[in-house]
């Protein structure tokens, strides 16, 4: 039985020879590109912030040694290499994720699970396979799916409406867990770019720009560590203090309504098909302006070119075993 996961599902939808680079040739870049990258150490950070939740005399590695681990193989790059992520990517990575404990320290939600499978046959030949970002539960006991995503500008109503995978996961789940069902679904949005740290200006103060893109405990902390006196930036603090956070946000939303389920499962259970039948043998490109974004930019472009493009792949790219059970990576 062939095993379809949702990205594989989003990358033939978005590109057939993307797709063929990813899961036909298996191919990884070797130095990730910095979204990328990003995404994957928080998405490590906030699991084990999970397990310690669900098994916290366990010996499950905290977060910020999650990121210590990071820190060394990112001490180990050239100074260019360090350049391409910012010489500052690792403590921005700590200042993102600790602020991130500190604005959900009383949200009241506990994590039951994290990372967990969810397996469901789609046809007789074609199995579907997805990992749960999380299941949290809430004061009132109310359960959600649930999903960190990461973001350079925290997005709208119009993206998560588009966002179709925790729909899937909705019915998924369900389906296979009748007796212990999901009240409805709960989007983590994390910011990408840590609160601004106020410039020092040439008379010894701090900059009190009304539009400067940080926080009331940043700010509060450059105060204190440049010896100043917090009564005399009363204003701006009051102002960051009540200020709607830009950094981090949830929404929560009831499961979708039967018709909305229906068609999205009818969706992705044709695509899945397609893959099963044709993932093997299309290999087309799906040419946009965003083809800048995509991991295997590079490659593709040599091959259009004409170029070396076997000296492209030896040199930026590794092949991976391939897997059976799906993709637990979603991008």
């Amino acid at each position: 039985m062939q095993m379809i996961s949702f990205s594989k599902i989003k990358q033939w939808r978005r590109c057939h020879k993307a797709y063929d680079y990813k899961y036909n040739q298996s191919l990884r870049r070797k130095r990730p590109a910095k979204p990328l990258l990003t995404g994957t150490i928080i998405h490590e950070m906030l699991h084990a912030r999970a397990l310690q939740q669900i098994a916290p005399d366990s010996k499950t590695k905290p977060p910020l040694a999650v990121l210590r681990s990071y820190e060394k193989k990112y001490r180990l790059l050239f100074r260019e290499e360090q350049e391409m992520y910012g010489l500052t990517y690792i403590s921005d990575l700590r200042r993102i994720y600790e602020g991130y404990e500190r604005h959900w320290k009383n949200d009241g939600l506990v994590a039951l699970s994290t990372e967990e499978p969810v397996i469901t046959d789609l046809s007789s030949d074609v199995r579907f396979i997805g990992y749960i970002d999380k299941r949290m539960q809430d004061r009132e006991g109310r359960v959600f799916i649930t999903d960190h995503k990461n973001h350079k500008n925290l997005p709208g109503d119009d993206d998560r409406f588009s966002d179709l995978q925790l729909i899937f996961y909705v019915w998924a789940w369900n389906r296979e867990n009748k007796a212990r069902p999901v009240t409805g679904v709960l989007w983590d949005y994390l910011k990408t770019k840590p609160p601004a740290i106020p410039e020092l200006l040439k008379n010894g103060e701090l900059t009190k720009r009304a539009n400067i893109d940080t926080d009331y405990f940043t700010y509060l902390a450059t105060i204190e560590e440049h010896g100043l006196d917090p009564k005399d930036y009363r204003e701006i603090l009051s102002a960051l203090k009540t200020r709607h956070n830009n950094f981090y946000k949830r929404v929560f939303l009831p499961a979708p309504r039967k018709q909305m389920i229906d068609l999205v499962v009818e969706d992705m259970r044709s695509t899945a098909l397609q893959i099963a039948a044709l993932g093997k043998s299309v290999k087309d490109r799906n040419m946009t302006r965003d083809c800048t974004w995509c991991s295997y930019y590079n490659l593709c472009q040599a091959e259009l070119r004409g170029l070396d493009s076997d000296f492209v792949k030896k040199t930026q790219y590794i092949v991976e075993e391939k897997e059976d059970n799906g993709d637990q990576a979603e991008e």
